[in-house]
């Protein structure tokens, strides 16, 4: 299913993504405190966490989620395994899936949505963690192995 990592992105990522061949993406990845640096990297599929701030069709088949930076339609959502009929406005949640379109409200098609509502810790640790990926992307951190 996956031949690429599923990089973990703010919303902000999600719209300075170009369509580089079919259902694949590429992103000009950098760090705001590192702006000289970046790298290209080829995206298939995407995982954004934010909260739920609209809910629409039958089962809750379109919902909009947003970040620290901006928001996202996420689609298809009732035919994630699970469905999506238990999402209401306010919730923390993680999606994946795939990059659809990029514009002001950039689109992904759900693959899957988790519940991460009641602990703090996954919303207080998500910038921190995508800082930290960018930061491995880049070559810019590399993991002390003991």
């Amino acid at each position: 299913m996956c031949d690429i990592p599923i990089p973990k992105l703010l919303i902000t990522d999600l719209q300075k993504c170009t369509r580089s061949s079919g259902d694949l993406w590429e992103l000009q990845l950098s760090l705001e405190k590192l702006s000289n640096i970046t790298k290209l990297i080829p995206i298939k599929y995407v995982w954004i966490q934010g909260y739920i701030e609209q809910l629409a069709g039958k089962e809750n088949e379109v919902i909009i989620i947003s970040d620290m930076t901006d928001k996202a339609k996420i689609t298809q959502c009732n035919a994630v395994p699970g469905g999506s009929s238990w999402a209401r406005k306010g919730m923390y949640c993680s999606v994946i899936g795939t990059l659809s379109k990029v514009c002001a409200l950039p689109e992904i098609v759900a693959m899957k949505i988790t519940n991460l509502n009641g602990n703090q810790v996954f919303s207080s640790l998500w910038p921190k963690e995508i800082e930290e990926l960018k930061l491995l992307v880049l070559e810019k951190a590399l993991p002390q192995l003991l």
